[in-house]
């Protein structure tokens, strides 16, 4: 199991402050399960992308977007996450590469994402429930 950042503005901050290909797994992993499975990530969230200036922002907020985008997020907190992210340009679908270029951050900071996907199932969310 992974190390857990201490709060959700560390590791929101220290995912954002460098290029997102370095991101350490723990790091995404740590906001992925704060965004999908906390009673109400929204506040920290929202304090910690105001904290936040230029391209470090830019990649808080772009990593964000890419995780409400998973399957296993409930529509209203997806929805939330979206108003929270603020995207000012119209993005449906397409590749990541395009969905850096909304976000104003160039093909080298795609992140590894492959860290996150076993937190996203079924049975990992049950868990999550059923230790709560």
């Amino acid at each position: 199991m992974t190390t857990p950042v201490t709060s959700t503005s560390t590791a929101l901050t220290t995912l954002a402050s460098a290029p997102l290909t370095q991101a350490a797994p723990e790091t995404l992993i740590e906001v992925a399960l704060l965004v999908w499975y906390d009673p109400d990530p929204l506040p920290s969230l929202k304090r910690t992308l105001e904290a936040l200036e230029g391209i470090q922002q830019r990649r808080a907020r772009f990593a964000l977007d890419v995780i409400r985008r998973y399957p296993c997020i409930e529509l209203e907190r997806q929805r939330a996450l979206r108003d929270l992210v603020d995207l000012k340009v119209s993005f449906e679908g397409g590749s990541m590469v395009d969905l850096l270029n909304a976000w104003g951050l160039d093909e080298t900071e795609t992140p590894n994402t492959k860290a996150i996907l076993p937190f996203q199932t079924r049975h990992y969310a049950a868990t999550q429930k059923k230790n709560s």
